[in-house]
């Protein structure tokens, strides 16, 4: 009994040493990469955004390299031209809206609505099928 009674606290002791050591290492690795990077901004702030900056550019440069390699040319191009269809219709309406030409800013919202569906629904390459 006092042999099962030690065996079950040397297994308790043994997984709480497990995960204390697991601890140490999580804080000494992170401690590694985070103590060079926060001396890095608080010594030299200004390099410390643009080494930020380009290593955020490079990886949104990446990904949508990956992703036109991975879905091809047109569909990435669709939803571009979606996007700045309706990014630049809306900056256009509150820009009219702001200088005061509120008028401007219905044919504006129109014209959005007309070209988004030209671009989602008039440029299908599909062809129908002809039934006889």
């Amino acid at each position: 009994m006092v042999k099962k009674i030690v065996a079950g606290y040397g297994s308790l002791f043994n997984a709480f040493s497990k995960m204390a050591a697991l601890v140490v290492v999580c804080a000494a690795i992170g401690a590694a990469f985070v103590i060079p990077l926060w001396k890095f901004a608080t010594e030299m702030p200004k390099a410390y955004t643009i080494v930020v900056m380009v290593l955020m550019i490079a990886a949104a440069i990446f990904l949508c390299a990956k992703k036109i390699i991975d879905i091809g040319i047109k569909p990435v191009a669709s939803w571009l031209a979606k996007f700045v269809i309706i990014a630049g219709g809306i900056v256009l309406c509150i820009k009219f809206v702001l200088d005061g030409n509120r008028i401007l800013a219905l044919p504006t919202i129109l014209a959005i609505i007309a070209l988004y569906g030209i671009i989602s629904f008039g440029f299908k390459n599909g062809k129908k099928k002809v039934e006889s």
